[in-house]
């Protein structure tokens, strides 16, 4: 009887893959989807084989975003690229999924997350849409400047309203109304072709 150098029965297995021997075994065992999870001892009895999901040779060894799984007819080992939990970004722009399979990222995705709204992918990178971007920006820029003259004007309604029934105005109401109107223009001729140096004013009543 011949032993390994840890004292253990080195075990023949018969062409029908049954041990000849009792005896213990380091085996590798894989889950039910024959990704590897461990090593262990097994225990063979005489005239019978492996358990299940339990092979002999040695697994290799899996790098970063790599697993080991066995291969579909578990004559081998094999290292797959491993991505599962992570987002992949569709490459025309129309969402995320999460990754929950081992392999290959799907050619429409990629793990690189776009900077912008408005990348493109060119077929190897992101790139940004200048143009697409800058008339978001003006746009943005915009609305902006009618939300300040609109809370502008909002804070003279009662004033509005008295000089529309003919009402006579104070001097603090008369103050206000030409301060809010100079801010009102100062607004206006802020120019949006260049949204991000914009410094909007402030109204101080």
């Amino acid at each position: 009887m011949e032993y390994d150098c840890e004292g253990n029965v080195m075990i023949q297995f018969d062409n029908a893959g049954l041990a000849t021997a009792d005896g213990q075994l380091k085996v590798y065992v894989t889950d039910d989807r024959g990704f590897l999870v461990g090593e262990a001892v097994a225990q063979i009895s005489e005239g019978t084989s492996l358990p299940a999901h339990s092979y002999t040779d040695l697994p290799p060894t899996a790098g970063d975003n790599e697993v080991v799984m066995r291969s579909s007819d578990g004559h081998h080992w094999l290292v797959l690229p491993d991505y599962r939990g992570q987002t992949a970004y569709a490459k025309d722009g129309s969402g995320t999924m999460e990754i929950k399979e081992a392999g290959e990222v799907p050619d429409a995705y990629t793990l690189v997350k776009p900077q912008t709204e408005f990348d493109l992918w060119d077929g190897v990178m992101w790139v940004t849409d200048e143009v697409a971007a800058h008339t978001a920006a003006v746009a943005k820029a915009e609305a902006c400047r009618q939300q300040l003259i609109d809370n502008a004007m909002q804070s003279i309604g009662t004033i509005q309203l008295k000089i529309q029934m003919g009402r006579a105005l104070s001097d603090k109401e008369k103050w206000k109304l030409n301060a809010v109107l100079d801010y009102t223009d100062e607004v206006l001729a802020i120019e949006t072709d260049s949204p991000d140096n914009i410094q909007w004013p402030e109204l101080h009543l």
